[in-house]
């Protein structure tokens, strides 16, 4: 399943305006954890376009980083099936930037040979049916518009 990394802000963009990655150094940014997989994509961006940036927090959570962003603390590159109902409500927006959306792709592991609960194989059964679907009704609209 693919997994997009934006950056996400509580101000809407100014119009269809896309930041150059160099902008990022002149903004507070809140970071995951250090060995967090979002804060590797983060660095991993950061470095390939030389920026330094203003760490204003690192949080261990993403509702943390959600939360901090809505109170107007900085901004995150974040997953953005992370931020779907935010989004799809006005609270959060995505301010799109040269090089982003970052994808990635997950995958379900379990060792060679094991034989999943009922209840593990349904779910897995449900993300296989379900997931794309979810993900792709945000696909349709504007990125960073709330619903009417």
């Amino acid at each position: 399943m693919e997994n997009e990394f934006v950056l996400v802000g509580v101000k809407p963009p100014v119009s269809a305006e896309v930041w150059s990655p160099d902008r990022l150094g002149s903004i507070p940014i809140l970071f995951r954890e250090p060995g967090s997989a979002t804060r590797q994509m983060m660095e991993r961006y950061l470095q390939q376009h030389g920026i330094t940036v203003k760490r204003s927090l690192e949080l261990t959570s993403n509702e943390a980083i959600k939360q901090s962003i809505k109170a107007g603390l900085g901004y995150s590159i974040m997953p953005k099936v992370s931020i779907l109902p935010d989004l799809e409500q006005g609270k959060l927006f995505i301010q799109p930037v040269r090089g982003l959306p970052i994808r990635s792709q997950w995958s379900f592991i379990w060792p060679e040979g094991k034989k999943l609960s009922p209840q593990a194989q349904a779910f897995l059964d449900n993300v296989h049916e379900h997931a794309h679907e979810h993900l792709q009704r945000f696909q349709s609209k504007r990125m960073g518009t709330p619903k009417p």
